[in-house]
């Protein structure tokens, strides 16, 4: 399998099957859903830096963290953790909520699944030379 790295290299020039796997690869595992762990994890991470929450009580704290992980379930955590890397550094001053982080990286969810989709349609085309696929 080839090795391609998605965030340093560009798309292969040459579509083949060893490079279709690598972006099929690449999407699986960035579209891969967080963890209640993992939305825990993220989301107090990114909450530190803005000191709120501290004024609830522990029944509170646990329905707040409750709603992180519905808001976030089936969510994909490379995007999480993305989404959450973008907030720390903009000029926000708040924490944000599930639905401003989920805006953060909504274009490129779109864009992978979009990509995911079109996979099974290469494939094909690399195996029509008559291009009746189309």
């Amino acid at each position: 399998m080839m090795a391609w790295k998605p965030h340093s290299e560009p798309l292969p020039d040459e579509l083949n099957t060893e490079a279709l796997d690598a972006i099929d690869a690449h999407i699986r595992v960035t579209l891969k859903p967080a963890t209640n762990q993992q939305v825990v994890s993220a989301i107090r991470r990114l909450r530190q830096h803005y000191g709120e929450w501290s004024q609830l009580t522990e029944t509170e704290e646990a329905e707040v963290w409750r709603d992180w992980c519905l808001d976030f379930r089936a969510y994909p955590h490379a995007l999480l953790e993305q989404a959450c890397s973008l907030w720390r550094n903009s000029t926000a001053k708040k924490p944000p909520t599930p639905g401003q982080l989920k805006d953060k990286v909504r274009v490129e969810q779109e864009r992978l699944t979009w990509a995911a989709a079109m996979l099974p349609r290469a494939r094909t085309a690399l195996t029509d030379p008559d291009r009746m696929w189309r």
